[in-house]
């Protein structure tokens, strides 16, 4: 027993020396175990300044300007604006060379809270087809269908908000005659 305990003090000194033995290297002296590491010092440089050149001009140079804005209305009172504003020409229709379609008058049916069915009748005299408008407002008809089949005497709208809607029907003899009935309100 005594020669184990001997063999593990003697393996136990040895690690210890081991240990120091590696230790007592100077840290600063390897740097990644096979380069040598050698300090040095890097100089700071002062920009130094050197005499400008300046070119003599034969009379061909030219020294670039910056660009310089001129303001066209500078001094002008108007400057292509009107003084007062004009008003707009008044619209009017042009003419129809064709026979005008009688004024109709169309029912509707609501059936349900955003759908609405519209009649009229009509003989058809003078008529190519028909269109729809309608709106929120009386004086704001935005939405519509341009363009019914000329033999159409209804027509569904559907999707529509629930609540109030103001309605008007067109009937139509080519693109420039058109005949409005009165805006109800369905």
């Amino acid at each position: 027993m005594k020669s184990i305990k001997a063999g593990f003090y003697i393996y136990t000194v040895l690690i210890i020396t081991a240990g120091v033995l590696l230790l007592s290297k100077p840290v600063d002296a390897t740097f990644r175990r096979h380069h040598k590491w050698t300090p040095s010092v890097t100089p700071t440089v002062t920009p130094t300044p050197t005499e400008e050149v300046k070119k003599e001009c034969d009379g061909d140079c030219i020294s670039p300007t910056p660009p310089v804005f001129v303001d066209p209305c500078e001094g002008k009172s108007d400057c292509g604006r009107s003084r007062e504003p004009e008003k707009s020409p008044e619209y009017k229709p042009t003419e129809c060379t064709k026979g005008l379609p009688a004024k109709t008058s169309f029912t509707y049916e609501r059936k349900d809270p955003t759908t609405v069915v519209i009649r009229w009748n009509s003989d058809g005299t003078n008529i190519t087809h028909w269109g729809v408008s309608y709106g929120k407002t009386k004086d704001s008809l935005v939405y519509g269908i341009p363009t019914i089949a000329g033999e159409a005497r209804s027509v569904e709208i559907g999707g529509l908000w629930d609540g109030v809607i103001w309605i008007q029907l067109h009937g139509y003899n080519s693109g420039d005659c058109r005949v409005d009935s009165e805006v109800l309100d369905p």
